[in-house]
């Protein structure tokens, strides 16, 4: 796995770990409500490991742009769709899911979550950089 793959599946490791926890492949990995000094501490890998990465691309984004502000947006539309929602929801999404197998519908929801959160940044950088050129033809004028 290269580096760049890593870069994007790091801020989903702790819901992939929620569907393997889910799907009792690995039961106990990631429990929402540790019983234990184990389940504790393998929560918190996790979610430090999962943090990183959405700081790792925060970091990149705003040196591929040389601007904060895409860092700071890629990690809003990070948390948000990588982090909050999917603890909040994965077990209900998957549910939509209509297939009998919860790893496959729980794969299923980290794709669409991983597709909608690209979605979400490209738009906003989108919108951010159409500004910027409206700024600079009203400058001109």
């Amino acid at each position: 796995m290269d580096l760049n793959t890593l870069k994007y599946l790091l801020p989903f490791l702790n819901e992939i770990s929620n569907v393997l926890t889910i799907s009792k492949i690995t039961p106990g990995l990631y429990l929402h409500n540790p019983i234990n000094a184990y389940n504790i501490i393998t929560k918190l890998i996790i979610d430090f490991v999962s943090l990183f990465g959405i700081i790792w691309n925060c970091c990149q984004e705003t040196l591929n742009y040389n601007d904060i502000n895409y860092g700071f947006k890629k990690a809003l539309v990070l948390l948000l769709f990588a982090f909050l929602l999917p603890n909040i929801l994965m077990e209900y999404l998957m549910r939509l899911i209509p297939i009998n197998n919860e790893f496959i519908s729980g794969m299923i929801v980290i794709i669409l979550l991983l597709l909608i959160e690209t979605f979400v940044y490209k738009r906003l950088i989108k919108q951010k950089n159409n500004n910027k050129e409206e700024k600079n033809n009203i400058k001109e004028e």
